[in-house]
C-alpha cells in the first residue's frame, strides 16, 4: 500500500546537489511512478518524474564531473610548473644574451679557427723575432745571416757555373732540407731544358799576326784571379773565328753607320764593345754586330772615374758574364773580358780623332799586320737537355681563396755567389717556422719558392706556370714577392710594383728598424744635400726604438720613396716579370742596389767579385744591417699580404697610372697619329665591337668631341678620343670602388651585439663577394684565344706575355738611339705602340678595340 507524500501543488521542492540519500532518491522515485498513475492530465506527477530523472542523471553526471575537475586540477598545476619553467629558462637566456660581448666577424672567425693571434700580435712578433741583434739558439739574427751567405758560398764553389740544378745536386738538397727544417710542406719539380744552354768550357782570345796564324802574339786572360769560372755568355755560340778587328764604342746601330759613314767596313771582323748602360742588353748588342757583318763579339766593362784605388782595381779585373737568351739567330762567339786583359788589344789602337774624336779609342789598330782568335767551347750534348729544380715550401692558409708566393733565384753564373736572396728567404722562413710555433696559421697559403734558371730567360718559371702539378691555375695569386737576384748590391733602396701595391709597400716600410748611426744611413746626407733634412722621425706604433729611424724614413730621404710603377724592361731578368705580364698577378721586387757615387765598392754583375768576401770586405753590408731590413722588411710584406682578410690591392693608384702611360704612349707616337687622325676606320673591324658601340651612344646624345662624320663614318681621332675617355673615367670609378673595400674591411672588425648577427651573415657575404672580385679584377686585362685570333687573322695561338697594359719594348736594330732613351715608357700598352711604331693601321686599329674592350672589362668590376 503505497504512502502518500503531503506536497502542496504549486510547491516547487528543491534539489540539494550532492546531499540526497540513495533511500530519498528511491521515495522519489516510487512517489512520482504512483502519482504518475493516479492522475496524468495534471501533469504534475509527470513533471516530478521528469525532475527527478533529470536529478539523477545530473548527479550521476557531477560524479563524473568531480572526477573531471580533480583531473583537470591536476593537469592545470603540471601545465603551470612546466609554464613557469620554460618562463624563467628564456628568461635566463635573455638575462646571459643581455650580458654577452659584442664581438667582430673577424674576431668570431678567429675564434672559430682557435686563432690566438691578431693581425696586430702576428706583425708584432715577427720584428721581434727578426730584431737587430736578437738571438735565436744562442745565434743573432746578423750571424745567422753570414752563416747563410758562407754556407752558399761554399756550395756554389763545387761547380765553377751554376746555370741550373744539374750543375750542383748538393745546393738543390741543401734548399730543401731546410725547407723541410722549417716545417714547410715541401715538393721539388725538375724539368728538361732546351739543348741550347750548354755547359760552358772554355774561351780564348788572343792577338796574332798575321804573318804567323799558328802563334801569337798576347794571350788574354780570360778567367778572374783565383777563380775557374771561364768568360762565356749563356746560350753562346760554339765555334771560333780569326780575323781583322775594329773598335766599335758601345756598339749601337749609330756607332756602326759612323763607321760606314768612314768606309770602315765592320763585314768579317771581331768588333770590341764597350759596356755602358745605353738600354741594350749584351744579346742586342751581339745581334747589332752580326747584322752589320761582324764576325766575332767582345766586351769589356770600363772602369769608372772617380773611385777608390782598390774598387778600381777591383773593377778592372770583373768580367761581366750574362745571357744571350731572346735573341734569335745568334751564330757568332762572343765573350766578355775584363778591362785589364784587354787593354793590351786597345793599346794596339791609335789615339782617337775626327769624326771618332768621342770616342775613346779609335776604331782601327795602328798596324794592319794584326789580327785576333776568339774561340768559345761549350759542353755541347746534340738533343740532350739539363735539368733545372724548383723547390717549393708551402704554409698552408685557412681561407683557401688565393695564395701570396715570395720567390728567390738560386741559380748563378759564377763560383762565389752567396746567393743573398736565399739568404734573407731562409730566415724569413725561419721567423714563420717560431711563429707557428706561437700558435699562428696564416689566413691564406704562403708559399717560398727557390727558383732555378732565372738568369737564363726565366726558365723555372716558365715550367712553373705550365706544370699543373706545381701551379693550380684555379687559385688565384694574391701577390708575388721577388727577392731580386742577387738581393744587397749597395745602399740604394729599390722598388719595381704593381700600382695596386704601392700603398702596402710604403705602409710596411714604416715599421721596420734603421739605425742612425749605421753607415748607410749616414751616406744619405752626402747625396741628398739639396733635398729638405726633416728633423725628426716618425715613430710609427712604437716599433721603431730610440737612436733609430724607419726604412720609409731612409727610403724618402734617399728619393722621396720612389716606386717604379713601369714593369717591363726594369723587371725583365726577374720572375716577377711572369707573374705580371703572363698571369696577371701583382708583383713587388725588392732589393738594394749599386750607386758607385755612394756605394764603397762598384758591383759588377755576375762577376766572382760578387761575393761574401765583397759584402764585408768593401763594406757594403758589414753588419749585415742591410740583409737584415730585407728580412724584416719582406717578411712583414708576406704578412700583410696573407693576414688581410680583404685582399690588400687598391685600384685608383692602377688607374691612374693606366691614365699616365696611355698618356705617354700617344705623346711618343705624336706623328703618327697627327698623320692618321683624319683616316676613315674600316668598319669591318668595328664590327660589334664596345668602342664603336659606345662612340655611337655618345654620339646619339650629342656628346662633344666626338662627333664623328656623316653617314656613321669612324675617323681614326674618333677610337683615340674614346679610348682615353675611359681611361680617363677609370679614376673616378675607382676611388668608389676602393672605398667600398675599405669599409668592408673596416666592418668585419666592427662589434655587433648578438641581436644583430643577421649583420654578420650579410657582411660575410660582401667580404666573398668583395674578395672574388679583387683577386680576379686584373685578369680583365689579359688576352683570350679569341683576341689573339681577331688580332693575328685567325690565329688562336697566344704569345708567352699575355697583358695589355705592361709589356717589354721591341728590339729592332732599325730602331734609332731616341728609341731607347725611353725604351722602358715604351714597354707599357706594348700592341698599340707596336703597331704605331711599325705604322701598321689596321693593327693599330685592332689593338685599340682590344685594349678598350679589356678596359671596359675592368671597368665594370669597379662597379
Amino acid at each position: 500500500m503505497s504512502r502518500d507524500i503531503p506536497h502542496t501543488p504549486n510547491e516547487v521542492r528543491p534539489l540539494i546537489v550532492g546531499r540526497s540519500t540513495d533511500d530519498e532518491l528511491e521515495r522519489g522515485v516510487v512517489t512520482g511512478a504512483s502519482a504518475g498513475t493516479a492522475s496524468a492530465s495534471s501533469g504534475t506527477y509527470g513533471a516530478a518524474q521528469s525532475d527527478l530523472d533529470d536529478v539523477q542523471s545530473k548527479r550521476d553526471d557531477e560524479s563524473t564531473w568531480g572526477e573531471e575537475l580533480a583531473y583537470r586540477a591536476k593537469k592545470f598545476s603540471k601545465r603551470r610548473f612546466w609554464w613557469f619553467c620554460s618562463v624563467g629558462i628564456i628568461f635566463m637566456i635573455i638575462f646571459e644574451l643581455s650580458f654577452l660581448p659584442r664581438t667582430s666577424l673577424s674576431r668570431d672567425f678567429r675564434r672559430w679557427y682557435k686563432l690566438h693571434l691578431t693581425k696586430a700580435d702576428v706583425k708584432r712578433n715577427f720584428l721581434v723575432y727578426s730584431g737587430i741583434n736578437r738571438k735565436y739558439d744562442n745565434i743573432t739574427n746578423e750571424q745567422s745571416l753570414v752563416w747563410w751567405l758562407g754556407n752558399f758560398t761554399s756550395l756554389n764553389t763545387k761547380s765553377g757555373v751554376n746555370l741550373v740544378a744539374e750543375d750542383n745536386h748538393d745546393l738543390v738538397s741543401f734548399v730543401e732540407k731546410n725547407f723541410k727544417k722549417f716545417g714547410f710542406d715541401t715538393k721539388s719539380y725538375s724539368y728538361e731544358v732546351s739543348s741550347k744552354l750548354h755547359d760552358p768550357i772554355s774561351s780564348s782570345l788572343r792577338i796574332v799576326a798575321s804573318d804567323d796564324e799558328d802563334g801569337y802574339l798576347y794571350n788574354a786572360k780570360l778567367y778572374e784571379e783565383g777563380y775557374k769560372t771561364p768568360a762565356y755568355y749563356s746560350y753562346g755560340y760554339n765555334g771560333s773565328v780569326y780575323s781583322k778587328y775594329l773598335y766599335v764604342n758601345q756598339g749601337t746601330k749609330e756607332d756602326y753607320e759612323l763607321l760606314l759613314k768612314n768606309k770602315i767596313d765592320p763585314q768579317g771582323k771581331i768588333v770590341i764593345v764597350r759596356s755602358i748602360n745605353n738600354n741594350l742588353s749584351v744579346g742586342e748588342k751581339v745581334s747589332v754586330a752580326q747584322y752589320f757583318g761582324a764576325s766575332g763579339f767582345v766586351m769589356y766593362q770600363y772602369p769608372l772615374d772617380g773611385t777608390t784605388r782598390e774598387n778600381e782595381k777591383l773593377s778592372s779585373l770583373a768580367i761581366e758574364r750574362n745571357s744571350l737568351h731572346g735573341v734569335e739567330g745568334i751564330n757568332i762567339p762572343s765573350i766578355p773580358i775584363s778591362y785589364k786583359a784587354v787593354t793590351p788589344i786597345l793599346d794596339t789602337l791609335s789615339e782617337p780623332s775626327g769624326p771618332f774624336k768621342n770616342w775613346s779609342r779609335s776604331p782601327t789598330p795602328a798596324s794592319n799586320k794584326l789580327n785576333l782568335r776568339l774561340s768559345t767551347n761549350f759542353n755541347c750534348k746534340p738533343d740532350k737537355g739539363r735539368k733545372l729544380t724548383n723547390v717549393v715550401g708551402t704554409i698552408e692558409g685557412i681561407l683557401q681563396d688565393a695564395e701570396v708566393i715570395i720567390g728567390a733565384s738560386r741559380d748563378s753564373f759564377t763560383s762565389t755567389n752567396p746567393l743573398s736572396g736565399h739568404a734573407i728567404m731562409m730566415e724569413i722562413m725561419k721567423g714563420f717556422q717560431r711563429l707557428r710555433k706561437s700558435g699562428w696559421r696564416p689566413l691564406r697559403n704562403i708559399k717560398f719558392v727557390s727558383w732555378d734558371g732565372t738568369h737564363n730567360g726565366l726558365l723555372g718559371s716558365q715550367f712553373f706556370f705550365n706544370d699543373t702539378s706545381a701551379y693550380d691555375k684555379r687559385m688565384p695569386v694574391l701577390a708575388y714577392v721577388n727577392i731580386d737576384g742577387d738581393a744587397v748590391m749597395g745602399a740604394q733602396f729599390k722598388v719595381d710594383s704593381n700600382p695596386a701595391l704601392d700603398h702596402l709597400i710604403k705602409n710596411v716600410a714604416k715599421y721596420v728598424p734603421i739605425p742612425k748611426d749605421s753607415s748607410q744611413y749616414k751616406t744619405l746626407f752626402i747625396d741628398d744635400e739639396e733635398q729638405e733634412i726633416l728633423e725628426d722621425d716618425i715613430n710609427v706604433g712604437g716599433s721603431i726604438g730610440h737612436g733609430s729611424t724607419s726604412l720609409y724614413h731612409y727610403w724618402k730621404k734617399q728619393d722621396n720613396n720612389s716606386i717604379n710603377n713601369i714593369i717591363g724592361d726594369s723587371i725583365k731578368d726577374s720572375d716577377a716579370l711572369n707573374f705580371q705580364q703572363h698571369l696577371g698577378v701583382p708583383v713587388a721586387n725588392i732589393k738594394f742596389s749599386n750607386v758607385p757615387k755612394r756605394d764603397p765598392s762598384i758591383y759588377t754583375h755576375n762577376s766572382n767579385y760578387y761575393s761574401l768576401d765583397w759584402i764585408e770586405g768593401c763594406d757594403i753590408d758589414r753588419d749585415m744591417l742591410l740583409h737584415g731590413s730585407l728580412v724584416r722588411y719582406l717578411g712583414l710584406l708576406t704578412l700583410s699580404l696573407s693576414e688581410h682578410e680583404i685582399a690588400d690591392r687598391r685600384c685608383t693608384p692602377y688607374a691612374q697610372k693606366m691614365k699616365s702611360f696611355f698618356n705617354d704612349t700617344l705623346y711618343y707616337n705624336g706623328n703618327i697619329l697627327e698623320k692618321w687622325s683624319s683616316k676613315e676606320v674600316p668598319l669591318y673591324l668595328l664590327n660589334k665591337a664596345d668602342i664603336y658601340t659606345d662612340l655611337l651612344k655618345r654620339e646619339a646624345s650629342n656628346i662633344p668631341d666626338t662627333t664623328m662624320e656623316e653617314n656613321g663614318v669612324v675617323l681614326f681621332s674618333n677610337l683615340t678620343t674614346q679610348l682615353n675617355e675611359l681611361i680617363g673615367q677609370l679614376d673616378g670609378q675607382a676611388k668608389i670602388y676602393d672605398e667600398y673595400n675599405i669599409n668592408v674591411e673596416e666592418d668585419l672588425i666592427k662589434d655587433y651585439a648578438w641581436y644583430h648577427s643577421y649583420m654578420k651573415v650579410k657582411l660575410y657575404a660582401q667580404f666573398k663577394v668583395a674578395n672574388y672580385k679583387l683577386l680576379r679584377i686584373e685578369q680583365e686585362l689579359m688576352l683570350l684565344p679569341q683576341d689573339y685570333k681577331y688580332l693575328y687573322h685567325n690565329k688562336t695561338e697566344s704569345d708567352w706575355f699575355q697583358h695589355i697594359v705592361y709589356g717589354l719594348s721591341r728590339f729592332q736594330v732599325e730602331n734609332p738611339a731616341d728609341y731607347y732613351k725611353n725604351r722602358e715608357k715604351r714597354g707599357v700598352f706594348p700592341g698599340i705602340q707596336s703597331a704605331l711604331e711599325d705604322e701598321d693601321f689596321d693593327q693599330a686599329i685592332r689593338w685599340m678595340v682590344v685594349t678598350y674592350a679589356k678596359l671596359k672589362g675592368f671597368s665594370r668590376k669597379l662597379t
